[in-house]
């Protein structure tokens, strides 16, 4: 038996290979990582790829870097900067919809420590957020993509 690439296949970071029996010569095609979508256009091992070069902050670069040194080809350009369109998109719904339930959740804590305020009254809270790790001079968004990685 012997595996070969099949360059027709190849997406990203994704392979098809082809298993071939040296006896008979039957063969088998293999996928290094699952489609996403059934069209196929969204390969799972880019999606993450991107995902983590946006996690480490090396973006684009970083993830060239890193398959010229694991000598395996990388994403185009333009497939890198969708799947962060992609991302970004999630995240920033994510993000919405984290900060709407955390004001309710603060709205619910004011009416009920104050029962003179009606239901429907606006309210003033001062609120407070610090978006930096403890290392100097760096923003992490690690939190709200660890948590985003579970919606796909």
């Amino acid at each position: 038996m012997f595996l070969q690439e099949t360059e027709s296949g190849q997406a990203g970071l994704k392979s098809d290979l082809l298993l071939i029996c040296s006896a008979c010569d039957e063969s088998t095609s293999l996928q290094t990582s699952a489609n996403i979508t059934k069209r196929g256009k969204s390969i799972d091992v880019n999606k993450r790829a991107v995902f983590h070069s946006l996690e480490l902050g090396t973006g684009y670069e970083g993830l060239g870097s890193f398959c010229g040194i694991m000598n395996m080809p990388c994403m185009s350009t333009s497939a890198y900067y969708k799947q962060v369109d992609r991302i970004l998109g999630i995240a920033q719904d994510y993000t919405m919809e984290e900060l709407k339930s955390a004001g309710q959740r603060l709205r619910n804590i004011i009416l009920d420590e104050n029962s003179e305020l009606h239901i429907n009254e606006t309210l003033d809270a001062a609120v407070s957020f610090d978006g930096t790790s403890a290392k100097q001079g760096f923003t992490s968004n690690r939190s709200s993509l660890c948590n985003l990685s579970r919606q796909w």
